[in-house]
């Protein structure tokens, strides 16, 4: 078993044609994707086309949902960018068939898929699209949030949503990945392992993160990319608010 994980694309082609080059490089062609395909960016098709190609099975995110059901509890920023994304893929007489096809895609993506003792969620398994699970809360000690959470989980749960790569342990024990030099061995404590983000890291780092799994290893690899183009098509899009391209700059 050796698969990618990707999560948290958000419609930025250059920094997953860069990962998927690094991922094609270590050899693996099993890839998953947890979820936000699109929002935020200014590629959103071909994103799309890409991901359907390349992902055995793709989780819904909430930018994913937000685009069939409208974007509940969206910032103005993340809200105008999903109105921008629905224009930019609006069905008309010429495009009819492919457009809805890729629409049809996004309506259907699942929001939970279980493999052996692996869970795979875009949030968290209480609240698949839209709950946040922050490495930070583990300080904060037992809740029945945690109770629930592992409760649900069979080994590991694998997330994106929160675009800071990290594990939590059953007992509390959280770790960035960069405080475990990028690598985890699963052991006989259940686990999370948020798997980071493709196209709009918030940890500090402006790479691209995705997660290598071996079925016991999870490995986190940064991979640089061209945001500066990134950011210059989002400044080019006036519906797409400027710091959603400033913010790839410092990975913030």
């Amino acid at each position: 078993m050796k698969l990618a994980m990707i999560s948290d694309l958000h419609s930025n082609i250059e920094a997953l044609n860069r990962t998927l080059d690094h991922i094609a490089g270590r050899g693996i062609d099993d890839i998953i994707c947890l979820g936000d395909v699109v929002g935020y960016g200014p590629n959103p098709i071909e994103v799309i086309d890409i991901v359907k190609e390349k992902c055995r099975f793709t989780i819904m995110g909430n930018h994913d949902e937000a685009m069939i059901k409208g974007p509940t509890g969206f910032s103005t920023i993340a809200r105008g960018a999903i109105d921008w994304t629905k224009s930019a893929m609006k069905v008309t007489l010429f495009n009819r068939d492919e457009m809805q096809v890729r629409w049809d895609y996004l309506e259907h993506l699942p929001t939970r898929q279980e493999e052996e003792d692996f869970l795979f969620v875009h949030g968290s398994p209480r609240e698949p699209t839209t709950e946040y699970i922050f490495e930070a809360e583990a300080a904060h000690g037992p809740s029945e949030k945690w109770n629930q959470i592992f409760g649900a989980v069979p080994r590991a749960l694998f997330v994106g949503h929160t675009h800071l790569p990290c594990v939590i342990e059953e007992d509390l024990n959280a770790f960035k990945a960069s405080e475990i030099d990028h690598k985890y061995k699963l052991g006989d404590k259940k686990a999370i392992i948020n798997v980071g983000s493709i196209g709009q890291p918030r940890d500090g780092d402006s790479r691209s993160c995705y997660v290598e799994f071996d079925g016991s290893t999870v490995t986190f690899h940064r991979v640089p990319y061209d945001f500066k183009l990134t950011k210059e098509k989002i400044e080019a899009i006036p519906e797409l608010d400027n710091r959603l391209g400033a913010r790839l700059v410092e990975g913030y």
